[in-house]
This record gives structure tokens, C-alpha cells and sequence, in this order.
């Protein structure tokens, strides 16, 4: 854990206007008795502003609607209140006026004649934290005259945070922020969980797992959807946004949950941005040709959701945990090894009717997905499943293979022969009770219990 200042970025050469001391009001750095300067939240917008004492300029936000980043300049004229913003946007200098008011220690509010009233609140501390680290807010120590009500994180899922300020990193990655109520309005702890990267898009994994009127209150910024939930499915289009072009949103017809999110992203999206901000927010467990599958936590099965980037579709899909497991199998299949010790009368019960039955073996046949075949069998005519067999497609690497069974599985040593790899399902040989062998000659994976 580190807590750190904020760098302001390299100063945009601007020419201010020249004045006497005596009669200038255009105060680069705000020396006026209540200060602008320094690093504000605004919670409405997910925004964060600074107000370098040099005059820079740096503003972030990352909404539904929104998400982008802009550097450039400020001036404050304190006889008018005027706040001004110059800054490049597409090669050209843009000018933003603003109106302070209400300008006191810890907050203040700008507002303009096209825009409605924004009130940010100061960003007193910054942390940066490891996962499972914990540190303690500080703000009372700094401000004594400030009575500390209550804290509340934006993002638990982040970091929480004990009645006492004590902000521990939970697992997943990111920045959030933490809300210090006080007796004389809010303040804000920055935390960082991990590297600090710019957020692409809105947290839609926080949209997983709930309702139709809860989804619909999350996204409301974006209007009504495209089409009318035909199939459970809402779609979303995102004029305004820099990376996001639509977002598809579907709802398992079972349970009437948000169970899956599809993130078209802009055509112009470069491939090293995305996978930037996927690995600096999850953790990767798997990849193939077209896809890299991440986790919201370490711990795949634990994870909120899994998030998967597709290069050729532009396409990030955020899947709701346990459907994806039950119909991917942890990342590239099915988890076929649940049909050793069962009847053929439950494997065409869970599987439907096979591809074809040849002696003691069940042969099922895919057209899509990451297999060829799986195949059970039923050695010597016994009435349970012996051994599962796949045949996985061209698609799949030796290398996505092992690193997906490695992901899963504890590699067996004594069983790893130079044109094999062997995995048991537990820490040691007498508590296993399946052991898992790779072929790659003959794309075969074989599950077979031990019992």
C-alpha cells in the first residue's frame, strides 16, 4: 500500500492575459481565500477534477453515457466567479465558462447557462492498495474541526470500509471511491486497487445479477432500449460515448436476472487499449484464437462474473458466474467430468440423446463451441459412466489447453510423460478422485475416476 499525490499533467503552453498586479482578477492557481485547487469528486457524474496550482487542468469521468478524459488549462476571475476551461479537443482550442458558487473549504458548485448545476466535494486522501491490503482514512486527523458521520464506498466489490475509516482491498480491481460525511457536507478517499487505469466504460458488472427494474433504474441515462426485451433481451445505444457503441443486455428467462452484457465497442478501438484495461481490472484464466476469458476476482468460481474479450467481434460479453459455468464449463467447456458415476439414463436426462451409441461408449456430436466430440464410456458394460473423453477443435492451442486444466487442476508430476500431461482434482493423490490426461497428438482430454 502507498498513498500518493496526484501528478498534474504537463502544462499546455497558453498565453494568459497580461495584466498589473494591481488590477488583475484572472488568478491561474486560485490564490483567493477559499482555493480551488487541489483534487474534487463529483458523485453524480462518477467525475473527478484537478486544479493544478500552475493553471493545468485534468478532468476524468465514467458513466453510462460517458467515459473520457480531457487535460488542459484553467483561469478563475474571483471578482466574477468565472471559471474557464481551455483545452484541445480534435486539434482544435475549446473554451468551457462556468459560474462558482458557493465556494467553501471542501466544496463548491459550477453551474452555466447550458449545463445544470454540478457541486464538487474535495478529494482529501489518495491510496493505492494491493489486493487484501487495508489501510485507515486519516481525515479526521487533518481536519479536527470536521465531525466524521459515516463512510460509505462507491464500490464494494473494490474496497470497503469499517465505521471506524479502516478501507481494506476486497479482490477485485480497480478505483473507487469513499464517502466521508461530516458534520459540514462530504468529502472523498481516492482508492485504487491495483494499477490505476483509465476506466473504458461503466462498471456493467455491477448490472449482473439484478432485476428488470433495477437494470432499467442503472442504465436509465440511456433512454429506452432499441428493442422491447423480445427474448429477454435490451439493447442500448450510446451515441455520445468515445469507446461504447451499443450494449446488449439479457435477462435469463428462469430466474428474470441480468445473467449476461455484450459491449459492441467503436470500430476504431485498438486491440492494446482494450486488453490494457482488462488486465489492469481482472484476472485472465484462459485464451484461444478469438477469445480471452478474464474473472472478476482471482478466484474464478468465486467471481461475480466472467468477462470475456472477443478481437474479431470488438465484442467484451460479461457473463453472470454460475450460468457460465454451467454452459462453458469453466472457460472453455462443459464441465463433462460430473457424468463419471452415472447411468446413461442421466447423461441423456442432462445431455439429451447422444450422436450415437457404439458398445460401451455414448458419443455426442458439437457443431459449435471449442469440442468435437465427448464421449462416455462404460468399460466392461458397467452401469455407470468409467471415463469421459474430448476431442477438442483446431482452435485450441496445446498451450490454451494446459493453461486452462493448470487453472483448474493440480498438475501430477508422476504422471506427465513427454507426449502427455496428467492433473488430479485435489492436492494430493489420496484425496483425488478423478485424474484428468492431455494428449495433444490426439486433441483428447480424458477424465477417469479413482475411486
Amino acid at each position: 500500500m502507498k498513498k500518493y499525490l496526484f501528478l498534474i499533467a504537463t502544462a499546455i503552453t497558453l498565453g494568459f492575459t497580461s495584466c498589473s498586479e494591481e488590477e488583475c482578477d484572472h488568478i491561474p492557481g486560485g490564490v483567493v481565500k477559499e482555493s480551488i485547487v487541489g483534487s474534487w469528486y463529483e458523485e453524480a457524474e462518477n467525475e473527478e477534477m484537478r486544479f493544478g496550482e500552475n493553471g493545468t487542468f485534468y478532468d476524468k469521468y465514467c458513466n453510462v453515457t460517458r467515459s473520457s478524459e480531457t487535460e488542459g488549462h484553467w483561469e478563475y476571475d474571483s471578482k466574477n466567479n468565472k471559471l474557464t476551461y481551455t483545452y484541445s479537443f480534435m486539434g482544435q482550442s475549446q473554451f468551457a465558462d462556468w459560474t462558482v458558487k458557493d465556494l467553501k473549504e471542501l466544496s463548491f458548485t459550477i453551474s452555466s447557462t447550458t449545463v445544470a448545476d454540478h457541486k464538487l466535494e474535495k478529494i482529501v486522501e489518495t491510496y493505492q492498495l494491493e489486493v487484501g491490503e487495508s489501510t485507515t482514512i486519516l481525515f479526521s486527523e487533518a481536519y479536527p474541526s470536521y465531525m466524521v458521520q459515516s463512510y460509505k464506498s462507491k464500490n464494494e466489490r473494490l474496497a470497503s470500509v469499517t465505521s471506524d475509516g479502516v478501507i481494506t482491498a476486497e479482490g477485485e480491481k480497480g478505483t473507487t471511491y469513499i464517502k466521508v460525511s461530516t458534520d459540514k457536507g462530504n468529502v472523498w478517499v481516492k482508492v485504487v486497487v491495483g494499477d490505476d487505469c483509465l476506466d473504458l466504460w461503466y462498471d456493467y458488472v455491477s448490472v449482473i445479477g439484478t432485476n428488470y427494474n433495477e437494470m432499467r433504474n442503472m442504465l436509465s441515462r440511456l433512454g429506452e432500449p432499441y428493442n422491447q426485451g423480445q427474448d429477454y433481451a435490451f439493447g442500448f445505444l450510446h451515441t455520445m460515448h468515445d469507446v461504447v457503441d451499443i450494449v446488449k443486455v439479457y435477462l435469463n428467462p428462469s430466474t428474470r436476472l441480468t445473467s449476461e452484457i455484450q459491449i459492441v465497442l467503436k470500430e476504431g478501438m485498438a486491440d492494446a487499449e482494450i486488453l490494457s484495461y482488462m488486465d489492469s481490472h481482472y484476472y485472465k484464466f484462459a485464451e484461444n484464437n478469438n477469445n480471452i476469458y478474464y474473472s472478476t476476482l482471482e478466484d474464478m468460481k468465486s467471481s461475480k462474473a466472467i468477462v470475456v474479450y472477443n478481437r474479431a467481434e470488438k465484442t467484451v460479453y460479461i457473463f453472470e458466474t454460475e450460468s457460465f459455468l454451467n454452459s462453458t464449463g469453466e472457460g472453455l467447456w462443459k464441465d463433462y467430468s460430473k457424468g463419471l458415476g452415472k447411468t446413461s439414463e442421466w447423461l441423456v436426462k442432462e445431455y439429451g440423446q447422444p450422436y450415437a451409441i457404439d458398445g460401451d461408449y455414448y458419443y455426442y456430436k458439437f457443431s459449435e463451441g471449442n469440442l468435437q466430440y465427448c464421449v462416455f464410456q462404460f468399460y466392461g458394460g458397467a452401469e455407470k459412466c468409467t471415463h469421459v473423453y474430448l476431442i477438442h477443435n483446431d482452435n485450441l492451442s496445446t498451450t490454451d489447453v494446459v493453461e486452462y486444466l493448470n487453472s483448474i487442476y493440480t498438475v501430477f508430476e508422476k504422471g506427465t510423460l513427454d507426449d502427455q500431461y496428467a492433473w488430479i482434482n485435489a492436492d494430493s493423490l489420496e484425496k483425488a478422485t478423478i485424474g484428468i490426461i492431455y494428449i495433444p497428438a490426439s486433441k483428447s482430454v480424458s477424465y477417469q475416476s479413482l475411486n
